[in-house]
């Protein structure tokens, strides 16, 4: 797909987009490979994926549709389309969306490791998903495509390396954010410990800032109901009071250092407001804040 051909409003493309004959690095087929800026209210018009593709979201806000499915994506976003589904992208914002994408497919042998079959599956059969990069993502892609708009001696040899470092640590990435996005076919039944998992630690890592259960479903490619009913089926308790109590768990920790007064740790760890934070504070341990921090300054 060069965006080129598909846009709507002022689009412009960089770099080799839709290659002529694809180039084959072992088993990875390199369709296309570039870089798009797209204007307030561009568009990328429906159109079939003709090989596995992945984008990186640089700058901007998109919604991208897969047989009418809808995702939203923002900066530092990867988003993974399969081969065969319908495709759209819409510019969402005043900013200008800029993302590089990729176009490629997995070709496998009977003779091939279950490794790479698992590769070529995962790529083949996710048809669409959204996730965070890790920085690792970025940086490669960015190198490949430096590579491109300063082709010389060897850049066939480094295009493959880079392919294949951006489609294994792209699995990678994906295969840590939710062991549902490489077998999407598994039960409710078989889901939920691992799904759990990742929420547990998203929270414990993002707690501060964490103001919506909807913010941890997106970021885990889940809907908001369905990791709100599996938490809290295998916790005994729902997010909302899981994340409150690691915001009081924070707000503990703030008390005692004393640098900041309480209408600051309401502010800092995002409650409503200072009454909302004495009220789960009070909740969760019996006592209000301040008489909290009386207590233990007093000792």
């Amino acid at each position: 797909m060069d965006p080129a051909i598909y846009s709507k409003g002022m689009t412009y493309t960089m770099s080799k987009g839709t290659l002529d004959i694809p180039l084959q690095f072992g088993y990875i087929r390199l369709y296309q490979i570039g870089e798009n800026i797209m204007e307030q209210g561009g568009e990328i018009i429906e159109h079939d994926n003709i090989c596995n593709e992945i984008s990186y979201i640089s700058s901007g806000e998109a919604t991208i549709y897969v047989d009418g499915e809808k995702l939203n994506v923002k900066q530092g976003d990867i988003h993974i389309c399969s081969k065969g589904y319908n495709h759209r992208i819409v510019v969402k914002g005043s900013e200008r969306l800029r993302y590089t994408y990729f176009g490629f497919d997995i070709i496998t042998t009977k003779e091939d490791s279950e490794e790479l079959k698992e590769l070529e599956s995962f790529y083949s059969k996710t048809k669409s998903v959204v996730f965070k990069d890790n920085g690792v993502i970025f940086t490669f892609l960015n190198h490949f495509v430096n590579e491109l708009y300063s082709e010389s001696n060897f850049s066939d040899e480094i295009y493959g390396s880079y392919a294949k470092i951006v489609l294994i640590n792209t699995y990678r990435i994906a295969k840590a954010t939710s062991e549902y996005l490489i077998s999407p076919k598994l039960s409710d039944s078989e889901i939920p410990s691992g799904t759990v998992f990742n929420i547990v630690k998203y929270i414990d890592a993002n707690a501060v800032s964490i103001t919506k259960v909807s913010e941890i479903a997106r970021n885990l490619n889940y809907s908001a109901s369905y990791i709100s009913r599996i938490f809290t089926e295998n916790m005994g308790m729902t997010i909302r009071e899981y994340i409150s109590r690691k915001k009081i768990d924070a707000s503990i920790e703030l008390i005692k250092s004393g640098k900041l007064k309480m209408h600051e740790i309401a502010y800092h760890l995002r409650f409503d407001s200072y009454s909302s934070f004495n009220k789960n504070f009070k909740k969760i341990m019996g006592i209000s804040p301040t008489k909290y921090a009386e207590d233990i300054h007093h000792h």
